[in-house]
């Protein structure tokens, strides 16, 4: 509703631009007494009613602005996988939390420690341009994951975690759980 609001205000702005055109008032330069004339890249100089051109330009300005508003760019489904690894054969990758930022995209870690993250990215943009980090974390130890390091050490042919790529998805190596240290026992 407000963008046809907005749209109704910039067409209105156009044509009593146009029409105060048409009319074609001229102003007088009160230090030179001679016509006022504005230089208009490509259309060259104008002697003209320029108020009603700033309407003109100020409508289309606002045309333009409120479609790129209120109509975003689409949308590109990107999957990243990896497997999270472990030497414990028993472990349980449930208990653990895979969390990202921003925050508001799906993720799942499976019970071989497989994830899978789905999420819908402006076209343009890239997992690395989007996502800052992945963390995995549980009692037993974390994993961390800087998706736009990783993409320049590829890139740059360094060691680096991704395994494969395509246009719009990425699959990690196997990345292993960093332990925290076992607790002393009390004395």
């Amino acid at each position: 509703m407000t963008m046809y609001i907005t749209l109704g205000i910039s067409v209105l702005m156009i044509i009593l631009g146009f029409i105060a055109l048409l009319k074609q008032k001229i102003y007088i330069d009160a230090d030179t007494q001679k016509a006022t004339e504005i230089d208009i890249p490509i259309l060259g100089k104008m002697k003209t009613n320029y108020p009603s051109l700033v309407f003109i330009f100020l409508g289309v300005l606002i045309i333009f602005y409120s479609i790129e508003k209120f109509h975003p760019p689409p949308l590109v489904e990107w999957k990243i996988e990896g497997t999270f690894v472990t030497s414990d054969s028993n472990f349980d990758w449930y208990n653990g939390q895979l969390s990202l930022f921003p925050k508001n995209i799906d993720a799942e870690v499976r019970s071989n420690g497989k994830f899978v993250i789905t999420l819908d990215i402006e076209k343009g943009k890239t997992f690395e341009d989007v996502v800052e980090w992945i963390d995995y974390s549980h009692q037993a130890g974390s994993i961390k994951i800087i998706p736009a390091n990783e993409w320049q050490a590829h890139n740059s042919g360094k060691p680096n975690s991704i395994q494969n790529k395509t246009s719009h998805s990425r699959t990690y190596k196997n990345i292993e759980l960093v332990a925290l240290p076992k607790p002393k026992p009390p004395n």
